[in-house]
């Protein structure tokens, strides 16, 4: 987090993608060295290693407490009208930015409570231990390149493309489900495809979108309702049904996706051209 709105004081679009991209090639990298050191552990010394990404937590935190503004503390020169108007459409981010995170915790905080749920012959845990290692050495290897082809498109393409990646995790347990290995295995695939997009755009847009004078403000009120909504989907993951996690969330994301775009496009054309017929609406 410290790190986050380090790079938040990058007032160019694509350069904050760009890092927030290596920052999360970073984490997984780090994530997967903490998973080797918890199963190398595990019998010895683990009770006092567990402790260690609190420590690193914490110093982050104080860290971040020594951050200044500097390019972002001029006062914003808005309209009312328009600054009611940035903060409703910061509002919409706000929305459809945190179902990737409760997709998330809804099938990666239970990968393996629903692993051996499913999977008849889910009797050699590291199966799943293999699941989360091929969606960190994807990160790993393809965040970086697949941020640079993005990067070359149109700003209107990237707009299109983060929003498509929204609506894959969102719809993906419509078709894929958690009965076998091949489903899963796709499952991680496609899951990790769409989080090389939406992960660094999320944070980056957190800036772009933020109706605030102070804006890493808007990073940090985004992060908490992130950790809120993968929080959400962890629980959802437990104590949902089989219909409910593959039929009833899948379809009703994808309507409320669907409704949170409309939104902000008729947002988006008010701000353009308060004439326009749907601006009035």
């Amino acid at each position: 987090m410290g790190t986050s709105l380090f790079i938040a004081e990058n007032s160019h679009h694509s350069q904050r993608v760009k890092n927030f991209s290596i920052l999360n090639v970073i984490v997984n990298i780090s994530s997967a060295v903490g998973g080797a050191a918890g199963e190398w552990f595990y019998h010895g010394s683990y009770s006092s290693v567990i402790f260690l990404p609190s420590a690193i937590m914490c110093v982050a935190a104080l860290y971040s407490l020594t951050l200044t503004d500097k390019k972002h503390t001029s006062p914003m020169q808005d309209q009312p009208t328009e600054a009611t108007t940035r903060f409703l459409a910061w509002g919409l981010f706000l929305c459809y930015s945190s179902i990737p995170f409760f997709m998330l915790g809804l099938v990666f905080r239970n990968l393996a409570y629903l692993f051996e749920l499913h999977y008849q012959g889910a009797r050699n845990y590291i199966s799943v231990a293999y699941l989360f290692a091929l969606n960190a050495s994807m990160i790993i290897l393809l965040q970086i390149k697949v941020t640079q082809f993005i990067d070359k498109q149109k700003k209107s393409h990237q707009a299109i493309i983060y929003k498509c990646s929204l609506i894959l995790i969102a719809i993906l347990l419509l078709f894929l489900n958690f009965n076998a290995l091949v489903s899963l295995y796709l499952l991680i695939i496609l899951f990790t495809f769409s989080e090389l997009i939406w992960s660094p755009y999320n944070n980056s847009l957190a800036i772009e979108k933020c109706p605030f004078t102070r804006k890493k403000l808007s990073l940090s009120i985004c992060l908490f309702f992130w950790g809120l909504a993968e929080s959400l989907g962890a629980y959802i993951g437990i104590i949902a049904n089989d219909v409910q996690i593959h039929i009833y969330i899948p379809i009703t994301l994808f309507l409320l996706l669907i409704s949170l775009f409309a939104a902000e496009y008729s947002i988006s054309l008010r701000r353009s051209d308060e004439n326009h017929p749907i601006s009035r609406m």
